[in-house]
């Protein structure tokens, strides 16, 4: 009996040294890695606050990371087993990581260092051997991904991915309403995403905003592949899905709005109850039909069963492993996903990661260390740069304090003065001002200062939206103030009612600052000068300042603008901007292309 007894006793004893063996082996891997994510958080909590302060779209920020946090929590795998091994997508994640994170310091950028965070929690993940989780990483990590926003100037005509991004979602939206309405005989003109009645007028930008925005629905959609762990290729195709379902319901949801306002009167249009529960209806109808959807894409893109097909055909063999593998998700014939599966994770969960590795790891986390040192240095030394600015203020409750940095010149008079607030904001701008000033001739121009998410947006697809095309000629030029360099452009439009336009338009940040054209990108020595300013301290304390300021100065003729004409636009608008930066402050001489807090 004393011999079981010790046998026991020796049995536990062993099982004991083993368990603290194991969680040793577990520390010399978190440890690191928890280093690596920590030395991110700085620059990623600037990334989160801008995004989450300026982009009412991203109103589903606490949301995403509270969904990724419960998907790690529950899956994370328990009861002494070893959780981490050798993995090549995982070191493929951490070098890539790293090298993000070190641009991301160089640079200050916000965007770059919340890359930098995705790729490691990513190089994390793919090293827990939880069976359930291997091979859908991407899946996981799919509620956090949603809040990166595009990348900037990604076909140079624009700085604000998501902007555009949201924008095509309501320019498509808006054409599809349109179509419906002439299908029922409503007359009206149609442009980008406007819809002019006789006697009303019709935005998509109403509707689909905060979490009731496409990016509400994309991240629902994610948050359904992480807990279904759909593959990648089928997840993408759920994402596109979503997108095409959100267009249709949105465009029913204006329709909506347009016949219940010119046939019954009743304004579901203006936000209130009514407009919320009509935005509450069009997102579940795109949820219940992008569940459907993942039912189709299953069908259409689900795995084939290999052990069907003759294996003397290596041809058709080949493609059905192929299929199965980037297609649908799996690496082996469906009667055997579950057996090699149990193999699979049987051989990585003893295959704790080599020396070699460790030594990556740990390397990588003493680099980072030194990056961490170094991004909060910087955001201190660009925290101290901060000063207060005339964009500080409430323009919506205080419109005066617009009107008393602005002067009307001499030789022209005000017309009228119009103060604009969309409620909700628009993807464009927030508040809006409009002087129109007649010169001694009596020809009328146009002063409008707005103040749109900080960085250029689509400016061609606002004037489309307004049925203004631009000619494929634009003039550029900078102004020199205070010995400050303000980028500005020329361009000319002309709509179907054969008015012409000439427009004059420029973007200060709350120091006074110009931003970059985003028609000046697409050349290497522009990329060159931008990187060149992007590392000057000068341009740090942007990171903090969350608003901008549009000007635009425009005449419109019946028949083309004469010179004259054009030269005294260009005039007033000199005069105006002159004005605009003297009020802002003295600030920082940045002139750079950085676009955002968050970029």
């Amino acid at each position: 009996m004393n011999t079981m007894s010790t046998g026991k006793d020796i049995s536990d004893f062993k099982s004991r040294e083993d368990d603290e063996a194991r969680q040793h082996e577990q520390r010399k891997v978190l440890l690191p890695y928890l280093i690596l994510i920590l030395s991110q958080l700085p620059l990623t909590a600037v990334y989160l606050s801008g995004i989450w302060n300026e982009r009412p779209h991203y109103l589903i920020l606490p949301l995403a990371i509270t969904a990724f946090a419960f998907f790690v929590f529950y899956r994370w795998p328990r009861n002494s087993e070893a959780v981490f091994f050798n993995s090549s997508k995982s070191n493929f994640f951490l070098v890539l990581g790293v090298v993000f994170a070190i641009a991301a310091t160089l640079f200050l950028s916000p965007w770059l260092s919340y890359a930098a965070l995705l790729l490691l929690l990513g190089s994390l993940l793919s090293r827990t051997n939880d069976r359930k989780v291997f091979g859908t990483v991407l899946g996981t990590m799919a509620p956090l991904l949603i809040l990166l926003q595009p990348p900037a100037a990604i076909d140079f005509d624009t700085v604000q991915g998501d902007i555009s991004f949201l924008g095509w979602v309501k320019t498509c939206s808006t054409s599809l309403s349109s179509n419906m309405l002439d299908l029922q005989l409503y007359p009206h003109n149609f442009a980008g995403f406007r819809m002019e009645f006789p006697t009303q007028e019709f935005t998509s930008i109403h509707l689909g905003n905060g979490f009731f925005s496409i990016f509400g629905l994309l991240l629902l959609t994610c948050i359904y592949i992480a807990a279904r762990r759909i593959p990648m290729f089928r997840g993408a195709m759920l994402l596109i899905a979503a997108t095409f379902w959100f267009i249709a319901f949105e465009a029913i949801e204006l329709t909506i709005c347009v016949v219940s306002a010119l046939s019954f009167e009743q304004d579901l249009y203006a936000p209130g109850t009514g407009n919320t529960l009509l935005q509450i209806a069009g997102l579940l109808s795109a949820i219940i039909m992008t569940l459907l959807s993942e039912r189709l894409i299953t069908f259409l893109f689900g795995p084939v069963d290999i052990q069907a097909v003759d294996e003397n055909i290596s041809l058709q063999n080949f493609l059905c492993r192929f299929w199965n593998a980037a297609i649908s998700g799996v690496s082996s014939p469906t009667i055997d996903i579950n057996i090699k599966k149990e193999v699979d994770w049987a051989r990585k969960r003893n295959s704790f990661p080599e020396k070699s590795t460790l030594k990556l790891i740990w390397a990588s986390a003493a680099l980072l260390s030194v990056i961490l040192i170094m991004q909060i240095i910087g955001l201190t030394a660009a925290a101290q740069n901060l000063t207060p600015s005339l964009l500080d203020t409430n323009f919506a409750e205080d419109t005066s304090s617009v009107e008393s940095f602005l002067t009307i010149p001499d030789g022209f008079r005000v017309v009228d003065f119009t103060v604009g607030t969309p409620a909700p904001k628009t993807i464009f701008e927030t508040d809006s001002f409009t002087w129109k000033v007649e010169d001694a001739a009596g020809q009328p121009y146009q002063i409008a200062i707005s103040f749109p998410f900080t960085g250029w947006h689509n400016f061609d697809l606002e004037a489309e939206s307004q049925d203004w095309k631009r000619e494929p000629e634009i003039i550029t030029d900078e102004l020199i103030l205070e010995g400050k360099n303000v980028p500005y452009f020329i361009g000319s439009y002309q709509n179907s009612l054969a008015l012409h336009r000439t427009l004059f338009n420029t973007q200060l940040d709350k120091f006074g600052d110009g931003f970059e054209l985003p028609y000046l990108w697409a050349n290497l020595p522009a990329t060159m000068k931008r990187i060149s300013n992007r590392l000057s301290n000068r341009t740090r304390p942007r990171l903090f300042s969350g608003r901008s300021i549009e000007i635009k100065v425009y005449l419109d003729t019946i028949g083309p603008n004469t010179p004259s004409e054009v030269e005294t636009a260009a005039t007033l608008f000199k005069d105006i901007v002159a004005q605009v930066e003297s009020a802002l402050g003295t600030g920082v001489n940045a002139n750079s292309d950085e676009p955002s807090p968050t970029q």
